[in-house]
């Protein structure tokens, strides 16, 4: 999800879609470093302070925005329009700037990782999640702009935090670096062919 998944929901849905992906990125942030920390540190040597790396997650500022946004929206506080104006114009800034600063982090060194497992990590990520997901969500029958979220934020690349967890934490930070570049390429392709899914399905 990381930075891209919110930027990018509110390019192809807008607002009120791209809102509903902040609490999923804010849930699947908490869920994914709880569950990264406990499994790394179980199946490695690797220690670290669980507490510490959600204290960590909580200080995003998707997060603390989302937070003062559903504060605001709780108590009644109308955003002024001259604010309004000059966040809608950071906004339209802010894919632009999530796809640079994705782009400048990733690395990788070939011959230290093996094709056919990123390949395989990559396909899962890119089209087995979103397509599980997409299936769940109609079961579970929530409004378009609900199904839209949470399918298109589990279609995200893999984040770049996957490598530094890996790197931190004993595991196979070649294999994840790799992940993050296959992913990231990958879903030049795959988000669009999901947004005309949706399009169809919703």
């Amino acid at each position: 999800m990381g930075f891209l998944g919110v930027p990018f929901v509110a390019a192809a849905f807008g607002g009120l879609t791209a809102a509903k992906a902040s609490i999923v990125l804010g849930v699947g942030s908490l869920v994914q470093v709880t569950l990264t920390v406990l499994l790394l540190t179980r199946l490695t040597s690797a220690e670290a302070d669980l507490r510490a790396e959600l204290l960590g997650v909580a200080r995003n500022p998707v997060l603390i925005a989302l937070g003062l946004g559903l504060l605001g929206a709780a108590l009644g506080v109308a955003v002024p329009d001259t604010a309004t104006t000059a966040l809608d114009a950071v906004g339209t800034l802010a894919l632009p700037i999530a796809l640079l600063s994705v782009g400048a982090s990733l690395t990788v060194e070939t011959g230290l990782v093996d094709p056919p497992a990123v390949g395989a990590v990559a396909g899962v990520k890119l089209l087995v999640m979103p397509a599980l997901a997409l299936a769940v969500f109609l079961g579970l029958g929530p409004s378009p702009s609900t199904l839209r979220a949470g399918v298109l934020m589990l279609a995200m690349p893999t984040a770049v935090s996957t490598y530094i967890y890996a790197s931190e934490l004993g595991g196979d930070r070649d294999l994840a670096s790799a992940t993050v570049v296959a992913t990231t390429v990958g879903a030049v392709a795959t988000l669009f062919l999901v947004v005309e899914v949706l399009g169809l399905v919703v």
